[in-house]
């Protein structure tokens, strides 16, 4: 098992876990919320996902524009 949260989430994405990529994504958000890469990167999962609005939230709350 990975502890790690950024490299949880790459190797959960690389399998098809998107669920515990984002999961482990927002670890990464809890323990340095000003950091936007994170979100980034689920918005990144949310359109893998087609989920276009999720990822269009994310990004908002990076503040990437």
């Amino acid at each position: 098992m990975i502890n790690e949260p950024s490299l949880r989430a790459v190797e959960a994405k690389r399998s098809g876990d998107f669920k515990g990529a984002i999961d482990a994504y927002q670890a990464i958000i809890s323990s340095n919320p000003q950091n936007p890469m994170p979100h980034y990167m689920i918005a990144k999962t949310y359109l893998m996902l087609n989920q276009k609005e999720k990822a269009r939230a994310e990004l908002e709350k990076a503040n990437i524009k």
